[in-house]
């Protein structure tokens, strides 16, 4: 919503040398597009539009694929749906994503097991 954040964001980023240090994501499609069009060499994550096109490729897809981002940053479920799964982080892996799933902290070996790349919690130990 207006203001946008965006502007401050990157200006910060300049002003404190992060923009090759940060890796940027976002619950909003919208925000994360604004974001990237603004700082197109800082690192994101896909957005959930993203994420949830990446769930449909079918295998005959996945040559023609190009990540608009390279980190795929989910939670086990969204809402109902599956996305944390062996299979989603290898079809990530073909596609050239790294993955990294957050959300898990009662679930950390069993994440780390699917293969993925990396955790995000909210309690390190």
């Amino acid at each position: 919503n207006p203001p946008s954040v965006i502007e401050p964001f990157v200006e910060l980023l300049d002003r404190y040398r992060m923009r090759p240090h940060v890796l940027v994501a976002s619950f909003s499609d919208t925000l994360l597009f604004s974001f990237r069009a603004a700082a197109p060499d800082v690192l994101t994550s896909l957005s959930p539009l993203e994420v949830a096109q990446l769930l449909v490729l079918t295998p005959e897809q996945e040559p023609l694929y190009s990540p608009p981002a390279p980190f795929a940053q989910v939670p086990p479920f969204s809402g109902t749906t599956r996305v944390l799964s062996a299979d989603f982080v290898a079809k990530a892996h073909r596609v050239g994503l790294l993955v990294h799933a957050w959300d898990v902290d009662d679930q950390m070996q069993e994440t780390i097991d699917l293969g993925v790349d990396g955790l995000i919690v909210d309690d390190p130990e």
